[in-house]
């Protein structure tokens, strides 16, 4: 079996959170999100702003990087199991499917969409302006990110206990 990218390369994670950080700070600076010329609607200083622009680009870059980590670490550990269990093949069985990930991307986004946006209505988005714009697309790339990692650490959560069942105590 292939190892995994980022597996045979352990910078990935850092690769992929670098990529994430820039994109998600080149789109709030494309839209003046750092320094804006009116407050958005709902936000009564700048550094509420600020604060909110830093989670919007700190979090997921967060998640990006800590799920190379444990998808690594997980391969480890199921190794040791396989090694314990006779004609274990749970190391292989790691790669999380794509419809679990398509449910999981899924569910994330209309999580941010029905309940987790600022605004009620599309036109109260249009009037927000470019930043308002801006931290919605975000929000929503933030709750679909959890929505995928959830989903994978789920379906690895199940591989384990899968594996438990079949290691001699």
């Amino acid at each position: 079996m292939a190892q995994p990218l980022f597996i045979r390369h352990p910078a990935v994670p850092w690769i992929a959170g670098a990529v994430v950080a820039a994109v998600t700070s080149g789109l709030l600076l494309a839209v003046g999100g750092f320094a804006p010329a009116q407050l958005p609607v709902g936000f009564d200083s700048e550094r509420e702003l600020l604060g909110m622009n830093m989670l919007l680009v700190l979090l997921p870059t967060y998640l990006v990087i800590a799920w190379g980590f444990v998808q690594r670490r997980s391969l480890t550990l199921l190794g040791q199991v396989d090694a314990l269990v006779s004609g274990g093949s749970f190391r292989s069985r790691l790669a999380t499917p794509r419809r679990v990930l398509l449910i999981g991307g899924v569910l994330g986004f209309l999580y941010a969409v029905l309940f987790n946006l600022p605004v009620g209505t599309v036109a109260e988005l249009a009037a927000g302006g470019p930043v308002l714009i801006g931290l919605v697309v975000l929000m929503i790339f933030l709750w679909t990110t959890a929505g995928l990692l959830l989903a994978s650490r789920i379906h690895v959560g199940g591989v384990f206990r899968d594996a438990g069942r079949q290691v001699p105590i």
